[in-house]
């Protein structure tokens, strides 16, 4: 396996905070972590967040989880002018943790692994694996580094499994705005019929 993500993490997030123009302290303010977090995060090299706490970070740097996760995992640990750019284009804070089983199921299957193949992969015992991916809502919130283990153990990387989540948000985003383009068309019909 890669070295885990954690190690990398708070490197990147520095590079990251360093090319925006946000200093450790407005990180820590906008992401709604305590006083002194990230100077704790720096100095000890490793950073294992929940997601629900990456996400609040990555919104302050504007950057989607998946890129972030692409930085920390590529060598030389750059930030890309391309990734800064897509970026710009983020529809906003989807919540990616509620995503999280369902993505690991998708990914699973989509490389063709039993459960139990992947549970050998892992380490990890076949019923809590079928737990996580059947868990509704994003509860507990996964840390970094879990995702990375079954990312791993899928066959797809961090930062395609976070990729995954990513897209399961937006479609389910979509479909909300979908339903609610739909409810504005009812009452215009009920409205226009009415009178």
């Amino acid at each position: 396996m890669k070295r885990l993500v954690s190690w990398r993490l708070p490197t990147t997030v520095l590079r990251l905070a360093g090319k925006r123009g946000v200093s450790l302290r407005e990180l820590e303010r906008q992401s709604g972590v305590r006083d002194g977090y990230f100077h704790q995060v720096v100095r000890s090299g490793r950073w294992n967040p929940r997601l629900d706490t990456l996400e609040s970070v990555c919104d302050v740097l504007d950057v989607l989880a998946s890129s972030l996760m692409t930085m920390a995992m590529d060598e030389d640990g750059d930030v890309p002018e391309d990734v800064l750019e897509r970026s710009k284009a983020r529809p906003g804070p989807w919540g990616i943790s509620r995503y999280f089983g369902c993505a690991v199921r998708l990914v699973r299957e989509r490389n063709g692994l039993s459960l139990s193949a992947m549970a050998d992969r892992t380490g990890m015992d076949k019923q809590n694996l079928s737990h996580v991916e059947n868990r509704r809502n994003g509860r507990p919130v996964p840390t970094v580094e879990f995702v990375h283990l079954l990312a791993e153990g899928a066959g797809e990387g961090v930062a395609g499994l976070m990729r995954e989540m990513e897209r399961l948000a937006e479609y389910e985003a979509m479909e909300r705005r979908d339903y609610q383009l739909f409810l504005c068309i009812l009452d215009i019909v009920d409205k226009t019929v009415g009178q």
